[in-house]
């Protein structure tokens, strides 16, 4: 395999500019987070509509509700930095970004909304899916994959009780993040889904 050389048609400078500029840009992040979200409905509604051929096990596709989970989690992981850095660079002293977390409660408080205990906990659930369940088939650790019990009273593996609710709680708090970046905000445009769609 042929080693990468860098291309100097730009210059480094031009680059760390290009960079910085990216990273200290909330709309940057917003974009990226309003990417995440046309995603996640685009797959989610997919899942609605072949949720009767599971029912009757002809030709049964791959359960994506985890993956879906994933990118409404990373969307709002993005929204929330974007709010995060609208009032703050991300970029630390050696002109790295900062960022080094996926744990959403935490991110989302940070961006300065207020977390209600249910918030917290379908927070930390989704952090699962961000981390590992959307993308992986076992955690770095057999401990995540261990049920427990939640503080709401139900005991389960965070990565095996999420359900279509929860996109709905998801959607919630992008809008709620939403509304705390200046105007005018970029969303996904793709229609809210409310009702089941089928396959004809």
């Amino acid at each position: 395999m042929r080693e990468k050389t860098l291309d100097e048609r730009f210059s480094r400078s031009w680059w760390k500019e290009q960079f910085h500029h990216q990273a200290d840009h909330p709309r940057t992040w917003e974009l990226k987070a309003a990417e995440l979200e046309y995603a996640a409905e685009v797959l989610w509604k997919r899942q609605l509509g072949d949720f009767p051929l599971r029912l009757s096990a002809q030709g049964a596709p791959p359960v994506s509700i985890g993956v879906a989970l994933m990118l409404y989690g990373l969307a709002i992981e993005n929204l929330a930095k974007a709010v995060t850095v609208a009032a703050d660079s991300p970029l630390d002293s050696k002109g790295r970004v900062s960022f080094k977390s996926h744990k959403l409660a935490a991110l989302v408080t940070s961006a300065k909304i207020r977390v209600s205990p249910k918030d917290e906990l379908f927070l930390n659930k989704l952090t699962e899916f961000v981390e590992w369940a959307g993308r992986y088939p076992v955690p770095l650790t057999f401990q995540k994959m261990q049920p427990f019990k939640w503080p709401d009273g139900s005991f389960g593996p965070a990565h095996g009780s999420m359900s279509g609710n929860d996109v709905e709680h998801a959607r919630k708090i992008i809008q709620r993040l939403a509304k705390q970046l200046p105007k005018p905000t970029i969303r996904s445009g793709l229609p809210r889904l409310t009702t089941r769609s089928t396959r004809s």
